[in-house]
C-alpha cells in the first residue's frame, strides 16, 4: 500500500514550473491548483529568474530587473544549495538580488576551484569578483551550505565581499583527501595567521546537530571575529525546514539584507 504525502503549494508550484526555475505558472494551471487546494489564491506569483550558464557548474540566475546585489552560492557535495535552485529562488527578492550558483563535482571543497573556470579557490574568488564588477553589482554576499559553507567564508574574505555566510559548514580533513589522491593546497585562508577576517562572517548551524556545533566552534576558535548563530533545529539542513514552514523568505531577508545585522532571535523565531 502506497502512502502519499500532501505536498505544499511551493513544492507543487516548483514541480509545475520546472525546468523554468521560478517562471510564472500559466493561468490555467494556477486556477486548478487553487481549485484543488494546492495553492492559495493570495500567494504571490513566482519570480521570473532566467538561467545563464557562465561555465560548466557556474550558473547565473537573474530576473533582469537590474538587481544591485549578487548572492554567490557555494553548493553541497551534491551540487545543491541544500535544496534545488528553483525552491531557493522562489524566496529570493528578485528585484534586489541575482544568484550565482557554484558547484564542485570533484567534491574538493572548492580547493581546486571549478574545472574549466578557475584553477584554485583563490582564482575562483578573483573570477567571481571580476564577473560581479563587469556586471555592475554594488555588493556581493557569499553563501555556502554544508561542504560549501567554509569555502564561502574563505572566498568572501579573499574577494573582500560585503558579507560571508556559512550554513552548516564543515572542514575538509586533509589526511583523508590525500589518501584519495586529491590535491591539497598548502595555504588555507581560514587560519590563525590571517586573523581577524576582513569580511563580516556568519556561521549558522543547527543546535541539534553535533557535527555542525563542533565545526562551527572550531572555526570560531580560529576566527573569533566571526559570529556564530545557532538555529534551533535537530537536522543539518535547517533551510529546508524553513522552506517547509513557508518562512525561507524571512531567513533570506535576515541574511541578505546588508542594511541590517542578522538577528539570532528573529531567526530562531522563524523556526517556530
Amino acid at each position: 500500500m502506497f502512502r502519499f504525502r500532501r505536498r505544499s503549494a511551493s513544492e507543487v508550484a516548483a514541480e509545475a514550473a520546472s525546468p523554468g526555475l521560478g517562471l510564472r505558472l500559466p493561468r490555467g494551471i494556477s486556477k486548478n491548483l487553487v481549485r484543488f487546494g494546492l495553492m492559495n489564491s493570495a500567494e504571490p506569483p513566482l519570480t521570473r529568474f532566467a538561467r545563464t550558464e557562465i561555465a560548466a557548474n557556474v550558473n547565473l540566475y537573474s530576473a533582469a530587473r537590474g538587481a544591485p546585489n549578487l548572492v554567490v552560492g557555494f553548493t553541497t557535495k551534491h551540487g545543491f544549495i541544500m535544496m534545488g535552485a528553483s525552491l531557493f529562488l522562489q524566496d529570493l527578492d528578485d528585484a534586489g538580488h541575482d544568484f550565482l550558483q557554484l558547484a564542485d563535482p570533484r567534491r574538493e571543497f572548492f580547493d581546486g576551484g571549478i574545472e574549466g573556470f578557475a584553477s584554485s579557490l583563490h582564482d575562483l574568488a578573483l573570477r567571481v569578483g571580476d564577473l560581479a564588477l563587469r556586471r555592475g553589482y554594488r555588493s556581493i554576499t557569499t553563501y555556502g551550505t554544508s561542504m560549501g559553507g567554509f569555502p564561502a567564508i574563505r572566498a568572501g574574505n579573499l574577494m573582500a565581499a560585503d558579507r560571508a555566510i556559512s550554513v552548516g559548514g564543515r572542514f575538509t580533513w586533509h589526511p583523508g583527501s590525500m589518501a584519495k589522491g586529491l590535491r591539497v593546497g598548502a595555504f588555507d585562508a581560514l587560519c590563525n595567521c590571517r586573523s581577524p577576517l576582513q569580511t563580516p562572517s556568519y556561521l549558522l548551524y543547527s543546535t541539534g546537530c553535533r557535527e555542525d556545533v563542533d565545526h562551527a566552534a572550531m572555526l570560531a576558535a580560529i576566527a573569533p571575529a566571526s559570529r556564530r548563530i545557532g538555529v534551533p533545529c535537530r537536522k543539518h539542513n535547517f533551510p529546508i525546514a524553513l522552506k517547509d514552514k513557508g518562512r525561507l523568505g524571512g531567513f533570506h531577508a535576515e541574511m541578505f539584507d546588508l542594511a541590517r545585522e542578522p538577528d539570532p532571535a528573529r531567526i530562531a523565531a522563524l523556526m517556530g
